[in-house]
Protein backbone atom coordinates (compact mmCIF):
# COMPACT_ATOMS: atom_id res chain seq x y z
CA UNK A 1 0.00 0.00 0.00
CA UNK A 2 1.47 3.46 -0.95
CA UNK A 3 1.99 5.91 1.50
CA UNK A 4 0.06 9.16 0.87
CA UNK A 5 2.17 11.32 2.79
CA UNK A 6 5.17 10.12 0.74
CA UNK A 7 3.43 10.21 -2.09
CA UNK A 8 2.80 14.14 -1.81
CA UNK A 9 6.33 14.85 -0.11
CA UNK A 10 7.86 16.06 -3.71
CA UNK A 11 5.10 18.28 -4.20
CA UNK A 12 5.01 20.00 -1.20
CA UNK A 13 8.97 20.63 -1.52
CA UNK A 14 8.44 21.88 -4.98
CA UNK A 15 6.05 24.74 -2.86
CA UNK A 16 8.51 25.44 -0.19
CA UNK A 17 11.38 25.75 -2.81
CA UNK A 18 9.24 27.87 -5.17
CA UNK A 19 7.91 30.40 -1.94
CA UNK A 20 11.70 30.86 -1.50
CA UNK A 21 13.07 31.55 -5.21
CA UNK A 22 9.61 34.69 -4.92
CA UNK A 23 11.75 36.35 -2.18
CA UNK A 24 15.38 35.46 -3.52
CA UNK A 25 17.08 38.69 -4.90
CA UNK A 26 20.10 39.30 -6.66
CA UNK A 27 23.17 40.59 -4.57
CA UNK A 28 23.40 43.48 -6.54
CA UNK A 29 19.83 44.47 -5.24
CA UNK A 30 21.26 44.45 -1.94
CA UNK A 31 24.05 46.77 -3.43
CA UNK A 32 21.56 48.97 -4.99
CA UNK A 33 19.66 49.31 -1.77
CA UNK A 34 22.26 50.18 0.29
CA UNK A 35 24.04 52.97 -2.33
CA UNK A 36 20.36 54.48 -2.61
CA UNK A 37 20.58 54.31 1.40
CA UNK A 38 23.48 56.39 1.55
CA UNK A 39 22.18 59.03 -0.53
CA UNK A 40 18.95 59.28 1.55
CA UNK A 41 19.91 59.58 5.33
CA UNK A 42 19.47 55.70 5.79
CA UNK A 43 15.87 55.35 5.01
CA UNK A 44 14.05 54.27 1.90
CA UNK A 45 10.08 53.88 1.28
CA UNK A 46 8.48 50.71 0.38
CA UNK A 47 8.46 52.07 -3.32
CA UNK A 48 12.19 52.73 -3.43
CA UNK A 49 13.22 49.34 -2.03
CA UNK A 50 10.79 47.95 -5.28
CA UNK A 51 12.98 50.00 -7.42
CA UNK A 52 16.46 48.56 -6.06
CA UNK A 53 14.96 45.48 -6.80
CA UNK A 54 13.05 44.04 -3.86
CA UNK A 55 10.07 42.54 -4.00
CA UNK A 56 7.47 42.80 -1.16
CA UNK A 57 8.20 39.07 0.07
CA UNK A 58 11.81 39.96 -0.15
CA UNK A 59 11.26 43.02 1.97
CA UNK A 60 9.61 41.21 4.76
CA UNK A 61 12.46 38.78 4.59
CA UNK A 62 14.75 41.80 5.26
CA UNK A 63 12.70 42.60 8.16
CA UNK A 64 12.53 39.34 10.04
CA UNK A 65 15.86 38.97 9.30
CA UNK A 66 17.19 42.52 10.95
CA UNK A 67 18.39 43.95 8.08
CA UNK A 68 15.26 46.62 7.13
CA UNK A 69 13.72 48.49 9.93
CA UNK A 70 10.37 50.05 9.74
CA UNK A 71 10.04 53.54 10.92
CA UNK A 72 6.57 54.80 9.64
CA UNK A 73 4.25 53.40 7.62
CA UNK A 74 6.04 51.74 4.19
CA UNK A 75 9.70 53.29 5.32
CA UNK A 76 12.17 51.39 6.45
CA UNK A 77 15.60 52.26 8.22
CA UNK A 78 18.74 50.08 6.83
CA UNK A 79 20.93 48.14 8.69
CA UNK A 80 19.92 49.51 11.96
CA UNK A 81 17.21 51.32 14.15
CA UNK A 82 19.02 54.24 14.93
CA UNK A 83 18.77 57.14 12.51
CA UNK A 84 19.98 60.36 12.56
CA UNK A 85 17.92 63.67 13.34
CA UNK A 86 17.47 63.98 9.88
CA UNK A 87 16.95 60.65 9.19
CA UNK A 88 13.93 60.59 11.57
CA UNK A 89 12.29 64.07 9.37
CA UNK A 90 13.12 62.31 5.86
CA UNK A 91 11.10 59.12 7.28
CA UNK A 92 8.57 61.26 8.71
CA UNK A 93 8.52 63.03 5.41
CA UNK A 94 8.21 59.81 3.08
CA UNK A 95 6.08 58.14 4.78
CA UNK A 96 3.36 60.96 3.64
CA UNK A 97 3.83 60.49 -0.04
CA UNK A 98 5.82 62.97 -2.87
CA UNK A 99 4.21 65.88 -2.25
CA UNK A 100 5.02 66.38 1.40
CA UNK A 101 6.85 68.95 3.02
CA UNK A 102 9.12 68.90 6.50
CA UNK A 103 7.40 71.78 8.34
CA UNK A 104 6.14 74.27 11.02
CA UNK A 105 8.90 73.26 14.46
CA UNK A 106 10.65 70.17 12.73
CA UNK A 107 11.56 72.60 9.91
CA UNK A 108 12.68 75.38 11.96
CA UNK A 109 14.85 72.67 13.47
CA UNK A 110 16.32 71.56 10.10
CA UNK A 111 17.27 75.42 9.36
CA UNK A 112 18.53 75.38 12.50
CA UNK A 113 16.40 78.52 13.43
CA UNK A 114 15.03 77.05 17.03
CA UNK A 115 16.76 73.81 19.09
CA UNK A 116 14.50 70.41 18.71
CA UNK A 117 12.98 69.32 21.64
CA UNK A 118 12.39 65.39 20.20
CA UNK A 119 8.80 65.88 19.47
CA UNK A 120 7.07 64.26 16.67
CA UNK A 121 8.22 66.00 13.25
CA UNK A 122 5.31 67.93 11.45
CA UNK A 123 4.80 67.04 8.00
CA UNK A 124 2.71 69.55 5.58
CA UNK A 125 0.39 67.93 2.58
CA UNK A 126 -1.51 69.66 -0.28
CA UNK A 127 -4.36 67.82 0.28
CA UNK A 128 -6.85 66.32 2.86
CA UNK A 129 -8.30 63.19 3.79
CA UNK A 130 -5.02 61.42 5.11
CA UNK A 131 -5.23 59.36 8.65
CA UNK A 132 -3.28 60.17 11.05
CA UNK A 133 0.04 58.98 11.34
CA UNK A 134 1.78 57.74 14.67
CA UNK A 135 4.97 59.76 15.62
CA UNK A 136 3.91 62.50 12.98
CA UNK A 137 2.17 65.57 12.71
CA UNK A 138 -0.16 66.26 9.92
CA UNK A 139 -0.86 69.69 8.93
CA UNK A 140 -2.94 70.64 5.50
CA UNK A 141 -2.37 73.58 3.30
CA UNK A 142 -3.51 73.72 -0.06
CA UNK A 143 -1.64 77.16 -0.44
CA UNK A 144 1.92 76.64 -0.91
CA UNK A 145 3.39 78.20 -3.28
CA UNK A 146 6.19 76.29 -5.71
CA UNK A 147 8.66 79.53 -3.85
CA UNK A 148 8.03 78.20 -0.57
CA UNK A 149 9.15 74.18 -1.70
CA UNK A 150 13.26 73.02 -1.22
CA UNK A 151 15.23 71.06 -0.56
CA UNK A 152 17.80 71.30 2.47
CA UNK A 153 20.00 68.65 3.38
CA UNK A 154 18.45 66.08 1.51
CA UNK A 155 14.94 66.78 3.07
CA UNK A 156 11.84 68.29 1.50
CA UNK A 157 10.95 71.56 3.31
CA UNK A 158 9.04 74.81 3.37
CA UNK A 159 11.32 78.00 2.79
CA UNK A 160 12.61 79.59 5.80
CA UNK A 161 10.23 82.06 5.40
CA UNK A 162 7.16 79.76 4.97
CA UNK A 163 8.84 78.34 8.01
CA UNK A 164 8.29 81.44 10.08
CA UNK A 165 5.30 81.99 8.99
CA UNK A 166 3.56 78.56 10.09
CA UNK A 167 5.71 78.83 13.18
CA UNK A 168 4.07 81.48 14.86
CA UNK A 169 1.23 79.06 15.20
CA UNK A 170 2.80 76.46 17.44
CA UNK A 171 5.86 78.55 19.65
CA UNK A 172 5.53 81.75 21.83
CA UNK A 173 6.22 84.77 21.13
CA UNK A 174 9.98 84.56 22.39
CA UNK A 175 10.61 81.14 20.89
CA UNK A 176 9.25 83.37 17.39
CA UNK A 177 11.44 86.22 18.21
CA UNK A 178 14.69 83.73 18.35
CA UNK A 179 13.77 81.89 14.94
CA UNK A 180 13.78 85.44 12.89
CA UNK A 181 16.95 87.03 14.70
CA UNK A 182 18.70 83.43 13.65
CA UNK A 183 16.87 83.65 10.30
CA UNK A 184 18.40 87.16 9.87
CA UNK A 185 17.10 88.96 6.46
CA UNK A 186 14.69 87.21 3.89
CA UNK A 187 17.35 85.40 1.68
CA UNK A 188 14.76 86.20 -1.19
CA UNK A 189 14.03 89.76 -2.85
CA UNK A 190 10.69 88.32 -4.25
CA UNK A 191 7.85 90.28 -2.89
CA UNK A 192 6.48 86.76 -1.74
CA UNK A 193 9.57 86.36 0.64
CA UNK A 194 9.58 89.65 1.81
CA UNK A 195 5.59 89.21 2.56
CA UNK A 196 6.31 85.87 4.69
CA UNK A 197 9.18 87.95 6.83
CA UNK A 198 7.22 91.08 7.13
CA UNK A 199 4.16 88.48 8.64
CA UNK A 200 6.64 86.67 10.81
CA UNK A 201 7.91 89.88 12.36
CA UNK A 202 4.75 91.30 13.23
CA UNK A 203 3.55 87.21 14.62
CA UNK A 204 6.71 87.47 17.01
CA UNK A 205 5.72 90.99 18.36
CA UNK A 206 8.92 93.12 17.57
CA UNK A 207 6.83 96.17 18.93
CA UNK A 208 7.74 98.11 21.65
CA UNK A 209 4.36 99.26 22.38
CA UNK A 210 2.65 98.47 25.76
CA UNK A 211 -0.39 97.33 25.01
CA UNK A 212 0.80 94.33 23.40
CA UNK A 213 0.44 92.27 26.93
CA UNK A 214 -3.31 93.63 27.12
CA UNK A 215 -4.10 92.27 23.37
CA UNK A 216 -1.98 88.96 23.17
CA UNK A 217 -4.86 86.48 21.89
CA UNK A 218 -6.60 88.88 19.87
CA UNK A 219 -3.63 91.22 17.93
CA UNK A 220 -4.15 90.55 14.51
CA UNK A 221 -0.79 90.75 13.62
CA UNK A 222 -0.16 87.05 15.28
CA UNK A 223 -3.63 85.75 13.74
CA UNK A 224 -2.08 87.08 10.24
CA UNK A 225 0.96 85.00 11.19
CA UNK A 226 -1.61 81.99 11.66
CA UNK A 227 -3.17 82.10 8.46
CA UNK A 228 -0.74 83.89 5.99
CA UNK A 229 0.03 81.74 3.08
CA UNK A 230 1.64 82.93 -0.42
CA UNK A 231 -0.04 85.83 -1.61
CA UNK A 232 -2.52 86.41 0.98
CA UNK A 233 -2.93 89.49 2.73
CA UNK A 234 -0.08 91.30 0.75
Amino acid sequence: MRNSRLEHFPARVEAVLCSSRSNEVPPRADVRVAAKAAEECGVLSLGELRECGLSRGAVLTRVRGGRLHPLFRGVYAVGHAHVTREGGFLAAVKSLGDDALLSHFAAAAHWELIDWDGRHPEVTVPRRGLKRRPGTRVHFSSAVDSRDVMRHKGIPVTSPARTLVDLAAVVSDKLLRTAVRRAGPAPSEHPAARCHATAAWAAAGCRQSGSCARHRRSDPLRARGRRLGPHRGC
